[in-house]
């Protein structure tokens, strides 16, 4: 015997439909739990990968900014040193790499060139210092994971000027 199929027509679906979202929705809720965990990981991994990145960024910048404040002042004190007429061009040396041997981040002597010239300000005579340094710092601008991060070597310069009181 074979079975009979009938036809149903004018079906209200709307009651379908009505039973079926609370299904849907716990189904959803139900991948997204287990998905959870692999995104979580996911977002792990690429921190892992970002945040060194960052940090190293991060402290090349200050060195460089640290490095860049300590000449300046180191160029500030020579000038200084000079335009008092108190001591020679040799002392004023001296006194200047004695600065960079006290303090962080430790300069290597042989790297750190001084110049000094007398200078006119205006109507008054001065003298100006020249204070410069090369360091390697690593090269953000060719970046690779895999490679490493090149380093480079870069001179930092700083001046000063200071007038002579002439009383």
């Amino acid at each position: 015997m074979k079975p009979q199929i009938t036809q149903i027509k004018n079906i209200d679906y709307t009651d379908v439909i009505a039973r079926a979202k609370p299904v849907a929705i716990l189904r959803l809720l139900r991948f997204t739990r287990n998905d959870k965990k692999g995104q979580a990981f996911a977002e792990f991994i690429i921190a892992l990968i970002v945040l060194p990145l960052f940090i190293t960024g991060t402290i090349t910048i200050a060195r460089m900014f640290i490095v860049n404040m300590r000449l300046h002042q180191a160029a500030r004190h020579g000038a200084f040193l000079m335009a008092t007429q108190r001591v020679t061009k040799t002392n004023m040396l001296d006194e200047v790499k004695k600065y960079f041997s006290a303090g962080y981040p430790k300069f290597e002597t042989s790297k750190i060139k001084i110049v000094h010239k007398s200078k006119r300000v205006g109507l008054i005579k001065g003298d100006e210092v020249t204070v410069s340094y090369t360091m390697k710092v690593f090269d953000l601008s060719r970046l690779s994971f895999w490679k490493g991060t090149p380093k480079i070597e870069k001179r930092f310069t700083q001046s000063a000027v200071c007038g002579r009181a002439a009383f």
